[in-house]
């Protein structure tokens, strides 16, 4: 019976030191401390948002006015661009864009605004700037409205175009 259980003491130490050799690695291979190194790519950002339209609305003066206010985050330099054509009623009689002038305003960025310039139908800069997360550009719209302006509503689109800059 002795010899049974030194036996079976001596297989338990034999498999626990097998067992032990078995799921150790060499201390040098083995360490408390490791590193990574997260990557990420950031691309090229541009945001434009634009809350409302412009209505010039009916104040019976021939000098109507407007204010846009647009929302711009970039990530890099940007420049404003605005593209449109002259205004036309439901007959086609029309109001030239060159009668639009406009003033536009940055902040939040150190962009560039414009003093009362007249609108063209070509793309034109408006304004730009340096990485912004939080810049506004005011463009302020003025129509000066022919006396003899044939009567009705007049419609145009303006395309505002946020690009790099």
């Amino acid at each position: 019976m002795k010899r049974f259980r030194w036996w079976i003491i001596a297989t338990i130490l034999l498999l626990t030191a097998a067992s032990t050799t078995a799921f150790c690695l060499p201390a040098e291979a083995c360490t408390t401390i490791r590193s990574v190194q997260p990557s990420v790519t950031v691309g090229d950002s541009l945001c434009l948002d634009i809350k409302q339209d412009l209505d010039l609305g009916n104040n019976g003066s021939l000098l109507r006015e407007g204010t846009l206010v647009l929302k711009v985050v970039a990530n890099r330099g940007w420049e404003l661009i605005v593209s449109g054509a002259e205004l036309k009623n439901e007959v086609d009689t029309i109001i030239p864009s060159v009668r639009f002038t406009y003033t536009s305003t940055a902040t939040g960025t150190d962009g560039q605004g414009r003093e009362e310039e007249r609108f063209d139908s070509a793309n034109q800069v408006w304004t730009g700037g340096t990485p912004t997360s939080n810049g506004e550009v005011t463009v302020a719209y003025r129509l000066n409205i022919p006396g003899d302006q044939a009567p009705g509503t007049y419609e145009t689109t303006h395309t505002y175009s946020l690009t790099p800059g």
